[in-house]
């Protein structure tokens, strides 16, 4: 008798535990769902920066593309290489987000402007 009981509760300890693990693996699964969903916005989040910023880096290499039609000379040899590259990267449609190429573009607003 006192096997049976002890077998009955040890029963009754793992149903507690399978329905604690269950409910574990329920919160796990609505986490992952949670976070793939916020992975998904963030990549779109990403995409639209990186989209923005091509688009803003064609509008800086097109001005300056005419500007330097009309006044080659006026720009310094600094700004006109940097314009090559910018040319050779808009012209293959690379979308090139690194700090030394912003740093690049700045220059090249700062000296359009005058800075």
């Amino acid at each position: 008798k006192t096997q049976l009981k002890h077998q009955i509760e040890r029963y009754e300890q793992q149903t507690v535990e399978y329905n604690r693990l269950q409910k574990q693996i329920k919160l796990l699964e609505k986490e992952r769902s949670d976070l793939r969903s916020e992975c998904t916005l963030l990549k779109k989040q990403i995409c639209d920066i990186v989209k923005s910023k091509q688009e803003k880096k064609d509008e800086i290499v097109e001005q300056l593309n005419n500007k330097m039609m009309h006044k080659p000379q006026s720009l310094p040899d600094e700004t006109r290489s940097t314009l090559e590259e910018s040319r050779m990267t808009w012209k293959n449609g690379q979308c090139d987000l690194e700090t030394s190429k912003l740093k690049k573009d700045i220059f090249i607003l700062q000296t359009l402007r005058g800075e």
